[in-house]
């Protein structure tokens, strides 16, 4: 018995072996100022992470390879700071954390105790389980996420700061285009959703206030919700998140369109000068997506905050 015990201890361990070996498996070696290799998983793992932030279930093999160059791409960018002398010490990372923290819940600034906290009270989870749930990472791993796509930004800028500098705009421009465009700059629908008016001659009118605003904040869906009232639409998103639109509205590929159009005429009609784009998050995000030459199912592989 022992002996029948001893031979399938050594099968599974055999095994395991193999397996531990295939994802160790070199893909690809990076060799500029050390010599570097991207495996088998951590390709797994960056799929993983990308699954979770487009909802995929899984890749084609044109997609990983589209991955894999990607993350050849940035093993290549960050040994490339490190020779350049780009670094962060442990305090600047840690900011860079808590600053990402503070953006998800649209706070100042907040803790990682107090983001932990508020986790557990609003999902039941750990901070690491969270982090997992969401984006295939635990929270050291978001962290060293963080810190390369830093890492990676500075290098970018320190490679154009020359054609970065050469871009300039007067304050009158800024000031005439502002006017030009007010109306743009803001939404009187989102302004109505937002901002709730009740006379103080209304009896109990701070009641009421309290309870238009209580109506609209439970009107929101969770995910489960909004698959079971729309089933299809939902199952079209998971299948297709780039190319997927809501009726009357734009699909990713139609926002990287417009925004790619925006820049193009910005481009044509200010050569040689600086300009200042005010823009929100996913326009900013689809902007150095653009530039950089992203594809549009995985611009989300790159950081970047509001202002």
């Amino acid at each position: 018995m022992k002996k029948q015990v001893l031979i399938i201890l050594c099968i599974i361990f055999a095994f395991g072996t193999v397996f531990a070996q295939v994802d160790l498996q070199p893909l690809a070696t990076i060799k500029l100022n050390k010599t570097e290799s991207v495996t088998l998983k951590q390709l797994k793992e960056r799929c993983e992470v990308y699954k979770k932030q487009t909802g995929l279930t899984s890749f084609t093999v044109e997609q990983k390879m589209e991955i894999l160059d990607a993350l050849i791409d940035e093993k290549l960018i960050l040994q490339a700071a490190a020779k350049a002398g780009i670094s962060f010490t442990d305090s600047q990372v840690q900011e860079i954390y808590l600053n990402s923290l503070a953006s998800q819940i649209g706070a100042q600034q907040i803790t990682e105790q107090q983001f932990a906290a508020l986790v557990k009270e609003q999902t039941g989870l750990s901070l690491d389980d969270f982090f997992k749930s969401q984006l295939a990472m635990t929270a050291v791993e978001y962290k060293n996420f963080l810190k390369n796509q830093a890492l990676a930004q500075n290098y970018v800028v320190l490679q154009r700061k020359a054609q970065i500098g050469a871009v300039a705009a007067t304050d009158a421009e800024i000031r005439d285009y502002y006017e030009m465009n007010k109306p743009s700059f803001y939404q009187n629908d989102v302004l109505k959703l937002f901002l709730i008016i009740v006379p103080k001659t209304v009896d109990n009118a701070k009641l009421k206030a309290e309870a238009l605003y209580e109506s609209i904040k439970n009107s929101n869906m969770t995910f489960d919700e909004i698959k079971q009232k729309n089933p299809l639409l939902y199952d079209e998103w998971q299948k297709e998140p780039v190319s997927f639109k809501m009726p009357d509205g734009e699909s990713m590929d139609d926002v990287r369109a417009r925004v790619d159009g925006a820049i193009s005429k910005i481009l044509s009609l200010h050569k040689g000068k600086k300009v200042l784009i005010v823009t929100h998050l996913l326009t900013g995000r689809n902007t150095i997506a653009s530039l950089l030459g992203i594809p549009n199912n995985l611009e989300k592989s790159f950081f970047i905050e509001n202002a």
